[in-house]
């Protein structure tokens, strides 16, 4: 983290295997046509390149990315199947 560089990664820490992040995302509505989609995420990207915007975000220790709606399902599937495999080898049940 640009703000932090004193502090060491995990990796750097000695803990390789841990990884932990913490993101938001934009999301529309299931069966929105892909012609809104792409200019609502060309919209949302171009905003967030904004040089004011950029800096808010890193104020707040935030790193924008943007990127693409099938980046997005990419992601959100490597996060489902990495916390299924850790609630499972953890064996976490719902109360």
């Amino acid at each position: 983290m640009s703000q932090m560089p004193e502090v060491p990664t995990f990796i750097e820490a000695g803990v390789p295997e841990f990884k932990s992040d913490t993101w938001n995302a934009i999301a529309a509505p299931p069966k929105t046509p892909a012609a809104i989609v792409a200019k609502l995420n060309t919209a949302i990207n171009d905003v967030l390149a904004m040089p004011d915007v950029r800096a808010h975000f890193t104020s707040i220790s935030m790193q924008p990315i943007g990127g693409t709606p099938a980046d997005l399902a990419r992601l959100i599937k490597t996060e489902t199947e990495r916390w299924a495999d850790v609630i499972r080898a953890a064996n976490i049940s719902a109360n």
